[in-house]
C-alpha cells in the first residue's frame, strides 16, 4: 500500500500565533492512501472546490482511499486558536471531521473559501491565553518529554483529577491519551530511520514491546509491518455533508 506523503509547509511569521504547522498534499493516481495519523490538534482541511472541513483531535490513525483531485492544506490550530475558532465545540470533535459551517456557521465559512483558509489566521491571531491554555500548554511540553502524568502534576502543582478535567475542556482528550498520541508520532517520524530501540528511549516508553503494542493500538498495525507499508484496509475517502 503507497501511503501519499504530506510535505510541510512554512508557517509564515505572524501566522505562527496560531498555527503549529501546516502541511499538503497531492492525490494524482488511484490506489493512494492518505494517512491522518493520531494527533492531539484540531485541523483544519481547505481543498479547492471540494471541502472545508474541521477535524478534531484523533485518537487512533485513519487510511483513507483518496479520489485524485486538486491538492490539499491542513492546518494544525494551537490551543488558543482552536478555541477562538470553534469556542467549546472543539473539544467535543474528537476522532471526528465535520463541514467548518457545521461548527462556525456559513459566514465563517464563505470568507474563509473566497480568501484561502489562511484568512483566519487575521482573527485568530488575535486569540489571548486564558489559564486553562497557558496550563495545556505546559502540561504538554512536559509530557512530550516523555514525563509520566503524575509527575507532570507534581510539577505542575495541580492534582490529576484537575489536570484531566483542563485537558477534557482545552483538547477533549486527556493527559494520558496526549501523551500516548504524542509518542507515536516520534515513533511515525523516525521510524524509517532510526532502531526502533533507540526511538523507544527517546520517544519514553518502558521498552520496545511497549512501544509495540502501543502502536498497534493506535494505528492498527505493529510498527514494524507500517514501515514495510502493510496498512490496515483503507476506507473511502467521504467529504462531510
Amino acid at each position: 500500500m503507497t501511503i501519499q506523503r504530506e510535505l510541510a509547509v512554512p508557517v509564515p511569521g505572524e501566522a505562527r500565533r496560531a498555527i503549529e504547522s501546516m502541511v499538503t498534499g497531492h492525490v494524482q493516481d488511484r490506489g493512494q492512501v492518505v494517512l491522518d495519523a493520531p494527533d492531539h490538534a484540531v485541523t483544519v482541511a481547505f481543498r479547492p472546490g471540494i471541502s472545508l472541513v474541521v477535524m478534531g483531535p484523533r485518537t487512533r490513525a485513519v487510511y483513507h482511499a483518496a479520489e485524485p483531485g486538486p491538492p490539499w492544506l491542513k492546518l494544525r490550530l494551537n490551543p488558543e486558536a482552536a478555541h477562538g475558532l470553534l469556542g467549546a465545540a472543539g473539544a467535543e470533535l474528537v476522532d471526528q471531521a465535520v463541514p467548518l459551517a457545521a461548527v462556525t456557521g456559513d459566514r465563517v465559512a464563505r470568507r474563509l473559501i473566497a480568501d484561502g483558509p489562511l484568512s483566519l489566521v487575521a482573527g485568530l491571531t488575535a486569540a489571548t491565553s486564558t489559564d486553562r491554555t497557558v496550563l495545556v500548554r505546559r502540561a504538554t511540553a512536559l509530557l512530550a518529554t516523555g514525563l509520566r502524568v503524575a509527575e507532570v502534576s507534581r510539577r505542575l502543582q495541580i492534582g490529576e483529577r484537575q489536570l484531566r478535567s483542563v485537558f477534557a475542556a482545552t483538547l477533549g482528550i486527556s493527559p494520558k491519551q496526549f501523551a500516548r498520541i504524542s509518542r507515536v508520532r516520534t515513533v511515525i517520524d523516525g521510524a524509517e530511520r532510526r532502531p526502533l530501540a533507540q526511538i523507544a528511549i527517546d520517544a519514553g516508553y518502558y521498552d520496545q514491546a511497549h512501544l509495540t503494542t502501543e502502536f498497534k493500538a493506535l494505528m492498527g498495525v505493529p510498527p514494524a509491518a507500517f514501515t514495510q507499508g502493510k496498512m490496515p484496509t483503507a476506507t473511502a475517502c467521504q467529504t462531510p455533508n
